[in-house]
């Protein structure tokens, strides 16, 4: 049998491929497994060359503001600063920033929740303290950027100006005092409860020295109110007007040689107003600096005299409760009052024990805030 010439040569063909192929194949395998490799190495190490991404806080920076106390005293001190960090001047202050509701977005929107009321008013209380250095007092405001402590500072000072006018007001913004405050209160429902107890079941007892008595208490009450309303009024004045403005107040300007000292004074001012000086002016101006000097002592002398009235007042509203008590004994029926009656004496010694230490603090508080002052010194950039 012949075989064809095309068939051969196919098939020889075919052999040297076959041969080629799997004489180069390990060689073709290593140099793509190579530059596999090669490929996954160079892509590993350019994702490791790139810098990792690094958040840092915002920088925080504080406010330090110098709180000043002319006389010095530490009990005004501890008041104020328990005053400053008080719930109910830090609710004052959120409703202040109505005021300037640009500035309040600026201090609020550095919290995440500046909408919500509840959220807003417990942030605002972390944006500002009080500290101690040494004798030193100072208030601290911080913020997000210097401008944002500057304007927290300033509505501070503005809205603690405003809390002040009202020494009851801010004083019971203290948790110790609220609470002689409430006490006080208690103690004056289970007061009057008793004695119209007592008063019901003596019948007759009621007479014309108890009326009185009752009268003049009431009258009393109202004078001591009148007399801590003229303390608030002068100092007030003393803060915000000049001192001859001040004099006009009635209290002040019928006291003692006050009136006729001021009236000296200006017509001294008058006479010496635009001349040149001459030995006649000279001793004018050194008898007014005699006049200036004898009006301060009378006006000293009167804020005694208000201070001691005060006093006088409570202590009188106080003896007429223990009359008040005793005329209440004298016709109490001893079976049925003797209970009553021993109580009434405690809570009625109580309730007087309280309105002497409430009243005491109030009007140390009157008197001393006007000598509060604030004074801005520089930025600290907080510790995150």
């Amino acid at each position: 049998m012949r075989v064809k010439p095309l068939f051969c040569i196919i098939v020889i063909v075919s052999s040297i491929v076959v041969f080629y192929y799997f004489t180069i194949r390990k060689d073709i395998q290593k140099q793509y497994a190579t530059s596999t490799k090669i490929n996954i190495q160079d892509n590993l190490n350019f994702n490791t060359k790139q810098p990792p991404v690094k958040i840092t806080p915002t920088d925080w920076v504080s406010l330090k503001t110098k709180i000043n106390y002319s006389n010095q005293d530490r009990v005004i001190r501890t008041l104020n600063d328990k005053i400053i960090n008080s719930k109910k001047f830090n609710s004052f202050l959120y409703n202040f920033l109505d005021k300037s509701i640009s500035a309040k977005e600026i201090i609020l929107s550095q919290g995440e929740s500046f909408s919500i009321d509840f959220n807003s008013t417990l942030f605002l209380s972390t944006l500002y303290y009080t500290k101690y250095v040494s004798e030193d007092h100072y208030l601290i405001t911080k913020g997000k950027e210097k401008k944002n402590a500057i304007i927290l500072q300033i509505a501070i000072q503005k809205a603690l100006t405003k809390f002040y006018e009202n020494s009851e007001g801010s004083i019971l913004a203290i948790h110790e005092v609220n609470d002689i405050f409430n006490k006080i209160r208690l103690f004056e429902n289970k007061s009057t409860e008793l004695k119209n107890r007592i008063l019901n079941l003596k019948g007759s007892g009621y007479n014309l020295d108890q009326i009185s008595t009752n009268s003049e208490i009431t009258i009393l009450e109202q004078e001591l109110k009148q007399l801590i309303s003229t303390l608030e009024k002068i100092s007030k004045s003393e803060k915000e007007d000049s001192f001859e403005k001040s004099l006009e107040i009635p209290y002040l300007k019928n006291f003692g040689k006050i009136q006729d000292y001021n009236q000296l004074l200006k017509q001294i001012n008058e006479l010496i107003s635009g001349k040149k000086s001459t030995p006649i002016s000279e001793e004018i101006k050194k008898n007014k600096s005699k006049l200036s000097l004898l009006l301060k002592e009378e006006y000293d002398k009167c804020i005694r005299n208000l201070n001691e009235q005060i006093l006088e007042s409570k202590n009188k509203i106080s003896s007429l409760r223990n009359k008040q008590l005793t005329l209440a004994n004298q016709k109490t029926d001893i079976n049925n009052n003797t209970s009553d009656t021993r109580l009434l004496e405690k809570v009625s010694l109580s309730l007087n024990k309280l309105k002497t230490e409430y009243y005491d603090n109030l009007t140390f508080w009157n008197n001393n805030k006007i000598h509060i002052s604030f004074d801005s010194t520089k930025f600290e950039k907080l510790e995150n």
